[in-house]
């Protein structure tokens, strides 16, 4: 980012979005479940750290400035997505970066990838029924699996109140699935 910043180096821009890309679209699409809004605000989000490079300042680690970014956008365009018309939304099973089902020799059990889907359309209904503050919580320290401390950095709030939040919406979860889910499933 400093190479983008100081040089206004394209090829650096390439390789950070490169890099970044898909984590930060696997955010939006767990956030919003609308691949053509996720696409949008990665596309946006990348606009922006593009024009606002000068101004950037290595104060965190930058996936943390980046998601901050994001997170901006995602809830200054939630009232935008609200009033669109609703598209078909995503099928948990088309989330990047999601773990591959699958056993030795590639041969799946049916009845095992059907309750895993049905529990996985479960979840990404009851993940979208949370608030906006346990949603981001959720999403960004258990699905995107980043540590507590950056979570804290990208919300800015105190990494005492992620804990508290995490803990909330786990709870949420646990009642709105009727207890399909355990808490060590949902949290690190």
């Amino acid at each position: 980012m400093l190479a983008v910043r100081d040089r206004l180096d394209a090829e650096a821009f390439e390789a950070l979005y490169q890099r970044h890309a898909r984590g930060l679209l696997n955010f939006f699409l767990r956030l919003s479940w609308d691949r053509q809004g996720a696409d949008d605000l990665l596309q946006e989000t990348f606009l922006r750290l593009w024009r606002s490079s000068a101004r950037y300042q290595p104060i965190a680690k930058f996936r943390t400035f980046l998601f901050q970014i994001g997170k901006n956008l995602w809830l200054n365009d939630l009232e935008r997505f609200r009033r669109m018309p609703k598209r078909a939304p995503v099928g948990a099973e088309e989330v990047l970066e999601a773990p591959e089902p699958g056993v030795p020799g590639g041969v799946e059990d049916p009845m095992e990838a059907a309750s895993r889907g049905e529990l996985s359309e479960r979840l990404v209904r009851a993940i979208a029924r949370l608030s906006k503050p346990y949603r981001l919580v959720f999403v960004l320290g258990a699905c995107q699996e980043l540590p507590y401390r950056e979570v804290a950095a990208i919300l800015d709030i105190p990494e005492g109140t992620v804990k508290s939040r995490m803990f909330k919406a786990c709870a949420a979860l646990r009642q709105i699935l009727g207890g399909a889910i355990s808490p060590g499933e949902a949290q690190r």
